[in-house]
């Protein structure tokens, strides 16, 4: 990586393939930082406040503070760097440690961060604010500090995310003790979330916060569904007929069954709820699909039990899936998000990518997440979506653009390519007829 650090890597590993260096990058800055600067460094207040929003995505620039920090860029591999700064180092008290690497604690993070953060990264400081759960958490800092100005705009911030209680705390105990507080809201525009009064994971906080901020852009961009009845019979038909064309190009394997998928995209036709039916049944298109797997020895039986319980990592991906410990509460999130979507095109585009951020297993989590897209297609009329293998780059990017940037327009731009062949809707539009 640098003169005298090395990461290990798989031997089938190719040249130029970054996977290692992302899987090691967090690990490798806290020994890194610890060889050099001892106990005397932190991260930035910015990135420390992407920690406790639980972000993980490996930053192209990480900026440090450090005591004895030379003002200086180190180049790491694959376009990324460190540059640790000569910087006032915030209290002992204020630094805590996450994962072997030293970070500002939440409360002198969301003080000493810049103004600019909460346009910049709106996703993960209204995540972090709704971890606060009483003005109190926060009151004794700003008083010791006397922090007038960004009170006021913490109190804006706080009332954005509409926790007014906690916002008019603030405002009445910060006037009470004798300053002159002006309000001003840090975001450059509105969330309409009611989160919850009990201590929740910002893992949960923060993808209920995504779905609400991409809906928009889905919905103005999808295009609306087929104005037709379904014949049920002819759909499922058009399904099993294109099943060996699916599994040559989206799904890469020979031969896999997609009678449970069928199944669920029937109760989909007949009605019932989509939502609910893909949480009922998407451990039973698991199951299915890693069976064989069992079958022929090369899974154990215990790796069909359900949600994983390790670490995982996407190849080439600067995203960092979420913690294991935090994927149940997510995939309960997760349903209940997709059981309440009413706009179908949403289902479609966030089932897919939501399932696939939060990477719920060890393996198949892409083709799960396109059965579940599919079922989707269904609960709109829209036909059985094909992502072939020739555009696996373009839909590798749009998904990394989504996960890393929160930029869901690529993403939705190209399932509305696959999903938009004029060919299957006419085709629909003749099954209907019959």
């Amino acid at each position: 990586m640098i003169k005298g650090w090395y990461t290990p890597c798989r031997p089938d590993e190719t040249q130029g393939d970054s996977t290692s260096w992302y899987i090691s990058f967090w690990h490798f800055c806290g020994s890194y930082l610890n060889k050099r600067f001892g106990n005397a460094w932190c991260l930035s207040p910015e990135q420390s406040l992407l920690l406790h929003a639980e972000n993980w995505t490996v930053p192209k620039q990480l900026l440090v503070r450090a005591k004895k920090g030379n003002n200086k860029i180190t180049q790491l591999p694959f376009h990324t760097s460190l540059l640790d700064v000569r910087y006032t180092m915030p209290k002992k008290a204020e630094i805590e440690e996450k994962n072997g690497l030293k970070i500002f604690a939440k409360v002198p993070a969301l003080i000493a961060c810049s103004p600019s953060f909460f346009t910049q990264h709106p996703t993960d400081a209204r995540t972090v604010l709704a971890t606060i759960q009483d003005a109190s958490e926060i009151l004794p800092t700003l008083l010791e500090g006397g922090h007038s100005t960004i009170t006021g705009r913490l109190i804006g911030a706080f009332r954005n995310i509409g926790q007014t209680r906690i916002a008019e705390d603030m405002k009445k105990t910060m006037s009470s003790a004798g300053y002159d507080i002006r309000e001003q809201d840090p975001f450059e525009s509105k969330v309409k979330l009611q989160f919850s009064n009990r201590m929740v994971s910002p893992y949960v906080n923060r993808i209920l916060i995504l779905w609400h901020e991409m809906r928009k852009p889905i919905i103005e961009r999808f295009p609306k569904p087929p104005n037709i009845p379904i014949n049920v019979k002819q759909y499922l038909k058009r399904v099993e007929e294109q099943y060996v064309t699916d599994a040559y190009h989206s799904l890469s394997i020979e031969g896999y069954q997609v009678n449970s998928v069928k199944q669920s995209i029937q109760k989909v036709l007949m009605g019932e709820n989509p939502g609910k039916v893909a949480w009922n049944d998407h451990g039973d298109w698991f199951r299915e699909l890693f069976a064989p797997s069992v079958t022929a020895g090369i899974l154990k039986p215990a790796e069909l039990a359900g949600y994983r319980r390790h670490p995982v990592y996407i190849r080439r991906s600067m995203h960092v899936p979420s913690n294991f410990s935090a994927v149940p509460d997510l995939m309960h999130t997760f349903f209940d998000l997709l059981k309440h979507e009413m706009e179908a095109s949403v289902r479609i585009v966030l089932g897919h990518f939501f399932f696939v951020l939060i990477y719920p297993y060890m393996d198949g989590n892409g083709r799960i997440g396109r059965f579940l897209m599919n079922v989707m297609c269904a609960s709109g009329k829209y036909p059985w979506a094909i992502i072939t293998v020739e555009r696996r780059q373009q839909y590798m990017n749009a998904l990394e653009e989504a996960s890393v940037k929160q930029n869901i327009i690529p993403f939705c731009d190209f399932l509305v390519d696959c999903s938009r062949s004029m060919a299957d809707i006419r085709s629909l539009e003749k099954d209907s007829k019959n």
